[in-house]
């Protein structure tokens, strides 16, 4: 993101290309340390499990559903306040940025990158140490000082709002209940990555075509933060933790294996005393 601000600068082909190539390295930048940190020998077993809950099939389950659908639901929550209030402008539609593939490229790769690191890597170690609450605060917090640069790049959405604006100041502290929201969704699915990863790009897809007036976002920010609040204290910090994370994984078979049918047969004449050999 650094080097996307300093290249920006005058209007031209090359310094278009440029900004673009370090817009799509900086948002590749998470995975890729996720990646190289985990080649080393010693972390097989962690690139397995992030393997296994990348590529795990989501299936047609009502958790999955909810978590893609979240963020359009909200918004028309919003438009319907709206137009039934009348007391500020409805949501507008816009085009999305499928013109432009620096733009669209980053609309699919945030997404990926940032979950494989946010969710994929870092929230699985925290929450063997602390509790969801904790470590959603520690990721909202990491999640906004990495949004801060992309403020000095032209043509980003952050850019568009202006620093210091309340536009902005809206879209940071809403990423404090929708990294809640995200711990809660990888915790119900088990630690699914890809479930993450699906919820993230919808809310981006859906920032990206719906646009909002202040009132509009004020009210979307409470909505998600009254839902963050009710996951809260519907099952509390801890149980957004790793018992809830065990809780839903299928637990472990420990029945003693089947006898084959020789055994079962030499087990059964030694017990009846009436069967001689």
């Amino acid at each position: 993101w650094c080097a996307a601000a300093l290249l920006a600068g005058p209007r031209d082909p090359l310094g278009d290309a440029l900004v673009a190539v370090a817009l799509l390295l900086g948002a590749a930048a998470p995975a890729a340390i996720v990646f190289a940190v985990l080649a080393r020998r010693e972390a097989r077993a962690a690139r397995i499990r992030l393997h296994r809950r990348l590529l795990t099939p989501l299936g047609v389950r009502w958790i999955h559903c909810a978590g893609l659908l979240l963020p359009a639901v909200i918004v028309g929550a919003v438009a319907l306040v709206a137009w039934a209030a009348a007391a500020f402008p409805l949501p507008q539609l816009r085009a999305p940025p499928f013109a432009s593939f620096p733009l669209l490229a980053l609309l699919v790769l945030v997404p990926v990158s940032e979950e494989l690191a946010w969710r994929g890597f870092a929230l699985e170690r925290l929450l063997a140490r602390i509790d969801g609450l904790r470590a959603s605060l520690l990721l909202a917090g990491v999640a906004v000082l990495w949004q801060l640069p992309l403020f000095l790049i032209p043509g980003t959405p952050q850019a568009a709002l202006a620093f210091g604006t309340p536009a902005a100041a809206l879209l940071l502290v809403s990423v404090l209940p929708q990294t809640l929201v995200l711990t809660a969704l990888y915790c119900a699915t088990g630690g699914s990555v890809l479930a993450t990863i699906l919820m993230h790009l919808a809310m981006d897809l859906t920032a990206a075509c719906v646009e909002l007036d202040q009132d509009g976002g004020l009210l979307a920010l409470a909505l998600w933060f009254l839902l963050a609040v009710a996951l809260l204290a519907r099952y509390g910090p801890d149980t957004l933790s790793a018992a809830s994370l065990a809780r839903w994984r299928k637990a472990p078979d420990r029945r003693p294996p089947t006898p084959r049918r020789f055994d079962a047969v030499l087990s059964r004449l030694a017990r009846d005393p009436t069967i001689s050999p």
